[in-house]
């Protein structure tokens, strides 16, 4: 048993000191915890997720890397952008997936100059291609009702990609479509999968189809005794949803071997990192 009480005073002492030690975790990542951007600076910042600027920031910053969401157009242009539908960060609508690069090129986010449009998945790792220590996690935005053909055709573009930049060693794919992780287990071995859930129970139930290397999941919904079991299973532990002190507390209390925070620097500063 973990003790969770002494880690959570551990953290109350280090939130108070700006010397504080880098933290030593429980977790198959050598104690060590990988910092990432949720969709560039967060959710909580001013700058949309997934934009141009929001991605450049975080990359340009003190963290590890960036979880960001990935989206595929009708005729197979992989884009990072995070909701289905474009209303709300556009002046367009409808489904993303239905609309082709030539429909999306144009797009701008509703709160950016117009220079800002959706951004390819290429182009920014063409522009960030020298920067071999960045990680990425790419939330791989594939719905339940896609059919296979376009799931398909989703992880070939996806993998292409990853070849291409020599990503292998440094990017975490995630999905909670099964047919794509089941897809990339067996053509590409190699690459890292996470099952994105809520419930700790579906991944138990799909551990004997899927070749997991970890799970993402929301810090709020897995106990400190789930957590064991993750553990126990082998599977490497990511959590979002964390901003405030109270959610880095809790979220630290876990354990994890990587957060997607949004709040980059109250994150790194937590971990005597700043």
């Amino acid at each position: 048993m973990r003790y969770i009480s002494h880690l959570y005073l551990l953290l109350l002492v280090f939130s108070c000191s700006k010397d504080a030690p880098i933290l030593h975790f429980n977790n198959l990542s050598d104690g060590k915890l990988l910092v990432l951007g949720h969709g560039g600076m967060g959710n909580k910042s001013l700058l949309p997720m997934d934009s141009r600027p929001s991605l450049d920031q975080c990359l340009e910053g003190a963290a590890d890397g960036s979880e960001m969401d990935v989206r595929m157009s009708a005729d197979g242009i992989l884009y990072l952008f995070h909701d289905q539908e474009l209303d709300h960060a556009t002046k367009s609508t409808g489904l993303f997936k239905t609309k082709t690069s030539a429909q999306l090129d144009p797009l701008q986010y509703k709160w950016l100059n117009k220079q800002n449009h959706i951004e390819k998945l290429e182009d920014l790792l063409l522009r960030h291609q020298d920067h071999f220590s960045h990680h990425y996690t790419f939330d791989c935005k594939l719905e339940h009702d896609d059919d296979t053909a376009y799931v398909y055709a989703f992880a070939k573009a996806l993998s292409g990609l990853i070849e291409k930049y020599h990503l292998q060693q440094r990017c975490y794919l995630e999905s909670f479509n099964s047919d794509f992780i089941v897809w990339m287990n067996r053509y590409h071995p190699d690459y890292r999968m996470y099952l994105y859930c809520n419930k700790l129970v579906r991944a138990v139930e799909l551990k004997n189809l899927l070749n997991l290397y970890g799970l993402v999941m929301d810090h709020q919904y897995l106990t400190p005794q789930q957590r064991d079991s993750v553990l126990h299973l082998g599977w490497r532990l990511t959590l979002f949803n964390v901003a405030s002190s109270d959610e880095h507390r809790k979220a630290f209390a876990l354990e994890p071997d990587c957060i997607q925070t949004d709040a980059i620097d109250k994150t790194l500063t937590l971990l005597g990192r700043y």
